[in-house]
């Protein structure tokens, strides 16, 4: 018989919060999952935003071979259940009422959405949806999407329940959120018999958490304001978002010049963005943890693995092949031992729909690479993952054979799918074209 398949993304968690020496929440119930299934504690996604990094892990390709950007092509994302819904499976899912989701979940028997502005988080009502969902009759084989936005609310404010609010359930905010997760994790445990269901735990992307505790851009009472507005005069949203944009940059760059006097880079770092060009492991090292179905035996996985491996896995466990060519390949092989260590494509996503994103690169599970996508005026990072895992030593001024030897690694894999790439540029330049009209 097919096992049902329980799939939960949680967006912003990072793997070094989940489990770990660095981790200060309180998660019985993940690290009994853990206990029972597989854990790679190195899982490197391919992009630093949730829409395109979701749909490397949806279609088991890279963002440059789909298209899928934070505003082109959602529909390609929805390919894993396609596959699985050809294989038999009915489709179910609890996610934020945003258009990729809705657009990723479009032919799903069953679609159900939460809040997003601001968002329903677990302890207001998504976690009972979800439960109340797992107690009810679902078409087996089923599978089962949820994505939680429990660690990017709205307005950069954790919320979660006051039972976790002290340091015995993390030395951060953003950790006692994950210790409020776990227990819904375990309520939602609850409802699911591991043993005909395969659950797989993982993320869209990590995020800094700011060693002063507050996001460097966050200005809550100046973001409350403008959100007030937008529901009182919607006529005013394109005027309003300009103002809060401006006052938002000044205030970055009054904090910045004030906090580095007493802050080294590192420190310095914790309060940067997504998006921005910084293609750190806190962004791009992600939990993935699988357990249930066909896992009968604990392991944690030390071997880099990528987060396009996902797609063909699940298909592996079920038993489905496919002839398409994807960047992704099982890991069936990898519990078995029979590892083989390949590279992960890394991008930063861009907030631009005109644009690529800043930087490009390439990790190995030795070394983190990335440089400008830009030649001109080009910057270039290099890390020696082993002896410098925070990352924070750039040695790539000192080391020009191994700049070299990554970014052919790095030219390889773009060389596969030169038509995806070219078809990518030349959409961009077509953009940049009517832009010049319109300006005209």
């Amino acid at each position: 018989m097919k096992p049902n398949i329980f799939i939960l993304t949680i967006d912003s968690l990072r793997t070094d919060k989940f489990h770990g020496p660095a981790k200060t929440s309180k998660t019985p119930n993940i690290d009994n999952l853990i206990k029972k299934g597989a854990y790679f504690e190195q899982m490197i996604v391919s992009v630093d935003a949730t829409d395109p990094s979701l749909g490397c892990i949806f279609t088991g390709k890279y963002p440059f071979m789909t298209g899928i950007s934070l505003y082109d092509n959602h529909q390609k994302a929805s390919r894993l259940f396609d596959v699985l819904a050809d294989h038999g499976y009915s489709r179910h899912c609890t996610i934020p009422d945003k258009s990729f989701f809705k657009t990723l979940t479009r032919q799903f028997e069953d679609q159900g959405t939460y809040s997003v502005d601001p968002y329903i988080l677990l302890d207001q009502g998504t976690g009972k949806q979800i439960v109340d969902k797992l107690e009810s009759k679902m078409q087996q084989p089923w599978v089962y999407y949820i994505h939680l936005m429990d660690l990017h609310p709205t307005g950069g404010k954790f919320v979660f329940s006051p039972m976790f609010d002290s340091e015995q359930y993390g030395s951060s905010t953003y950790e006692r959120t994950v210790s409020s997760i776990d227990m819904w994790i375990g309520k939602i445990l609850e409802k699911i018999k591991l043993d005909s269901t395969i659950l797989i735990l993982t993320a869209d992307h990590g995020d800094y958490i700011p060693i002063t505790g507050k996001k460097i851009n966050e200005i809550k009472t100046t973001q409350n304001i403008f959100r007030k507005i937008k529901h009182l005069i919607p006529q005013l949203e394109p005027l309003g978002l300009k103002l809060f944009l401006f006052i938002q940059k000044l205030a970055i760059k009054y904090r910045k010049h004030k906090l580095a006097k007493t802050l080294d880079e590192y420190g310095l770092r914790t309060l940067g963005k997504r998006t921005e060009g910084g293609l750190y492991d806190e962004i791009v090292n992600v939990p993935l943890l699988v357990a249930g179905g066909p896992i009968k035996t604990a392991q944690i996985i030390s071997q880099q693995v990528r987060s396009v491996d996902i797609f063909p896995t699940v298909l592996d466990i079920v038993g489905k092949t496919l002839k398409d060519d994807i960047d992704g390949k099982s890991l069936l092989p990898t519990l078995a031992g029979n590892s083989e260590k390949l590279p992960v494509y890394i991008e930063s996503a861009s907030i631009d729909p005109n644009a690529s994103g800043l930087v490009i690169g390439v990790r190995t599970d030795k070394y983190k690479y990335f440089r400008s996508r830009s030649r001109q005026n080009e910057k270039i990072f290099l890390f020696d993952l082993q002896n410098d895992p925070l990352e924070k030593s750039n040695i790539a001024s000192s080391n020009h054979e191994t700049v070299k030897n990554m970014e052919e690694i790095l030219q390889t894999i773009l060389a596969k799918h030169p038509r995806q790439t070219k078809d990518s540029l030349k959409k961009l330049i077509a953009k940049k074209k009517a832009n010049l009209s319109l300006q005209e």
